[in-house]
């Protein structure tokens, strides 16, 4: 009995050693997560841009647009421990990870953003468009795991 109860331990043991002793998504069940998170990210964005309406860049940002951009910051925020917790194939592992912590990090900046009452809209415009989050949004977009927001598949 008792070695019966070693031999499977161990058998269970080295199964989690071949496997890598984790579940990890195949790329398309990655691409199938992130993708729509992606596309909720540029929604939240682009409903900020559309309360926005029409304003010149040198224009401040009124404070119900700051409210919704801190709406969109909090969304961001979520997601981003979404992508903390897929555990996608090891060789998107890294980007995958970057895409978490830059999300996080852009939402840190962008609700930061939204509590001055001197925002410009360009300003606001350059946070969200340029922010660090699109360098391993662009990787990712490069191996076809998910979609740069406003652009055609």
């Amino acid at each position: 009995m008792k070695t019966t109860c070693v031999t499977i331990t161990l058998i269970a043991a080295l199964s989690l050693v071949a496997c890598g002793g984790e579940d990890r998504l195949t790329e398309r069940e990655l691409a199938d997560r992130l993708k729509p998170q992606v596309e909720r990210i540029a929604g939240e964005f682009g409903a900020v841009f559309r309360a926005l309406g029409r304003a010149d860049e040198s224009d401040r940002v009124p404070a119900d647009v700051r409210a919704r951009l801190r709406e969109a910051a909090a969304i961001e925020r979520r997601v981003a421990e979404d992508f903390e917790d897929i555990a996608p194939p090891e060789d998107t592992e890294d980007d995958v990870e970057a895409l978490a912590a830059a999300a996080s990090r852009h939402a840190d900046r962008l609700e930061q953003l939204s509590t001055d009452r001197r925002l410009t809209v360009a300003r606001m415009a350059d946070a969200i468009e340029r922010g660090e989050i699109m360098a391993p949004l662009q990787r990712l977009a490069e191996d076809g795991l998910v979609r740069l927001p406003g652009h055609q598949p």
